[in-house]
């Protein structure tokens, strides 16, 4: 696995990123649970040669979600599964469109 960022913890197939750019390398299935503000998930979704099988991204103000949403799906082909909101706060979870 090739990981570039700030903060990272791995346990098996999970990975938890707080940076910029994730690789799992061939055959991974990764699960992404990403806490980070909308300017870096932005980064995250161009930085990845591909999809994760899921993706929890948290700290998004409700009106950011649409955008990351977007990038995710335009750039690495995921789909919303959920949508969270709680006061001006949301999460999302997305996941890779089957093949």
């Amino acid at each position: 696995m090739a990981v570039e960022g700030d903060a990272v913890a791995v346990e098996g197939d999970a990975v938890a990123v707080e940076g910029d750019a994730v690789d799992g390398g061939a055959g991974s299935s990764l699960v992404i649970v990403a806490n980070l503000l909308r300017p870096l998930l932005l980064d995250l979704a161009r930085g990845m040669t591909r999809a994760p099988a899921h993706l929890l991204a948290g700290g998004l103000l409700r009106e950011q979600v649409d955008e990351v949403v977007g990038a995710f799906g335009e750039r690495l082909g995921m789909r919303e599964r959920e949508r969270r909101e709680r006061g001006e706060w949301a999460a999302v979870w997305l996941v890779s469109r089957p093949a």
